[in-house]
C-alpha cells in the first residue's frame, strides 16, 4: 500500500493543486510513496523510491527543485511535468490495464489510480497558466503509447483512474469525486469543442 490516504493535498481541476488554506472546493488527494505529491519529498531526497512510479516522482521533484533555485516561473514547470507524464505513460501495463511498477510483479491498482490522477493534476496546473500548448510540444511522441498531445494524455489519465478505482474501491472512494470532476471539466479544461482531436497549440486557447 503506497498511497498515504491520511496525508492529503487539495486539488481542483479548475485551479490545480492548492497548498494554501483556501481549498476552493477541491478534492483531497493523498500522497504516494516517498515523493508523490507536493511538499512530501523529505530527507534531502535520500530515501529510496518505493517503486518505479515513485522514482519518476523523485526525478520530477529534483528537476523542479533545480529550476526553483532563484525563483520559479510557471513555464519552467512544463518540461519536468512533461517528463513525468511521459514516464507514467511509458510504464509497462498488464493485459487488464494496470501499471507495473515492480520488476517481476503484477499490476498495481494504487499506482494506476495515482498515475492517472497525476497526469490530470499536472495538466490542470499548466492549464491555469495558459501553457497547454507548451506541454503538448514537450510530450514525447516516441513513447509506447504513441501520444503526443494533451487530449491523448488526459484520455490515458481517465483510463488509469477508472481502472485503479475498480481495484481499490474502499480506499479510493474519495477520488471518485476527482474522476467526476475530470469528466465534467474535460472539454472546458482543453478549451476545444472536440477533445478527441488536436491540431496544435491553437486548439488550447483558454
Amino acid at each position: 500500500m503506497n498511497i498515504h490516504w491520511d496525508n492529503t493535498i487539495t486539488f481542483n481541476p479548475n485551479f490545480g493543486p492548492n497548498l494554501g488554506e483556501d481549498a476552493r472546493g477541491g478534492i483531497k488527494i493523498p500522497a504516494y510513496g516517498n515523493y508523490g505529491g507536493p511538499t512530501i519529498s523529505g530527507h534531502d531526497f535520500k530515501d529510496k523510491p518505493v517503486d518505479d512510479l515513485d522514482a519518476l516522482f523523485k526525478a520530477h521533484d529534483l528537476a523542479i527543485k533545480e529550476a526553483a533555485e532563484g525563483g520559479l516561473d510557471p513555464s519552467e514547470l512544463v518540461q519536468p511535468h512533461a517528463n513525468l507524464i511521459n514516464g507514467i505513460i511509458s510504464l509497462n501495463e498488464t493485459p487488464d490495464a494496470l501499471l507495473v511498477v515492480h520488476d517481476g510483479a503484477g499490476g498495481d491498482a494504487e499506482a494506476t489510480l495515482y498515475g492517472g490522477m497525476t497526469i490530470f493534476a499536472l495538466t490542470a496546473e499548466l492549464a491555469q497558466h495558459g501553457l497547454l500548448g507548451a506541454l503538448e510540444d514537450a510530450l514525447d511522441p516516441s513513447t509506447p503509447a504513441v501520444f503526443d498531445n494533451v487530449p491523448a494524455a488526459l484520455r490515458d489519465a481517465a483510463r488509469y483512474m477508472e481502472r485503479g478505482l475498480e481495484e481499490v474501491p474502499a480506499e479510493g472512494r474519495g477520488l471518485n469525486g476527482a474522476l467526476h470532476l475530470f469528466e465534467k471539466n474535460f472539454v472546458e479544461l482543453l478549451g476545444t469543442p472536440d477533445p478527441s482531436h488536436s491540431s496544435g497549440a491553437s486548439d488550447f486557447l483558454l
